[in-house]
């Protein structure tokens, strides 16, 4: 395994603000544009910049900010996107024997913030949060763990 960058998003700033922000540009991919207090950045959701079920600490950066810039993150529903509606049990479940030891989740990042150093302290202000049109949830029979939504109530799996 890689060493740890020591600046990554997850490594808080001290003393320094990251604001994420909708501004002008939202919605325009890999855009930079100045807005008061820094820079406005759009980090799209791709293959390229998302991590399917974990977030390794070694993934490079997507995105290189400075403190005070504005960033709009974009977002994948589960397994880059693969779980849409109509998406069969049978399909979800494929999909999870698939990414072994992984979540569902994909995550977008990391974000490098320059200046961060380990034990610095981060804020961030979500200022905007715009929902997809659908949302989803699921639970996987037979999990040594139980996952997702009422897994008692549904122990054949549901979508």
């Amino acid at each position: 395994m890689a060493a740890r960058h020591p600046r990554l998003i997850d490594q808080p700033a001290r003393g320094r603000l990251l604001r994420a922000r909708a501004g002008p540009d939202e919605g325009k991919r890999d855009r930079k544009v100045a807005v008061s207090g820094g820079t406005y950045h759009v980090l799209p959701a791709t293959l390229e910049t998302t991590q399917w079920g974990w977030l390794d600490p070694a993934e490079p950066p997507k995105l290189v900010v400075n403190s005070g810039d504005t960033v709009a993150v974009e977002t994948m529903m589960h397994a880059h996107n693969k779980i849409q509606p109509g998406t069969t049990m049978d399909e979800i479940v494929a999909l999870r024997k698939a990414n072994p030891g992984g979540g569902p989740h994909s995550i977008t990042g990391p974000i490098y913030v320059n200046g961060a150093e380990p034990g610095d302290v981060m804020e961030i202000r979500i200022l905007k949060i715009v929902p997809k049109d659908f949302g989803q949830d699921f639970n996987l029979p037979g999990s040594k763990f139980p996952t997702g939504l009422l897994p008692s109530e549904f122990p054949e799996g549901f979508a």
